[in-house]
């Protein structure tokens, strides 16, 4: 995976979870928002730092609209702030 771009990858999610272009390129647009991936959405992950990294972990889990979603740990290991704006991505989801 670490030859893809953080949207690449996202977009490769959807697909596998057999989403019309249309709905991958909505869903990615409102992840990337979501989580603030703004500014690192063409990054390798070989290129984002460790706590990024576990969010970009998350938000691959929320790719495609399953239906159960199970995080061991999700936050471990992130500062402070981004623990909690992992947390208010991840409970925005909550159904």
């Amino acid at each position: 995976m670490e030859k893809y771009s953080y949207e690449e990858r996202e977009g490769k999610y959807f697909v596998e979870r057999f989403m019309t272009e249309r709905e991958i390129e909505s869903q990615i647009e409102l992840l990337i928002d979501d989580a603030g991936f703004q500014p690192h959405r063409f990054k390798r992950s070989t290129e984002l730092s460790g706590g990024w990294k576990r969010k970009l972990c998350c938000v691959n889990a929320f790719a495609g609209r399953p239906q159960l979603i199970v995080l061991d740990e999700p936050s471990s290991g992130m500062d402070p702030i981004n623990r909690r704006l992992t947390w208010d991505f991840i409970l925005k989801r909550k159904a």
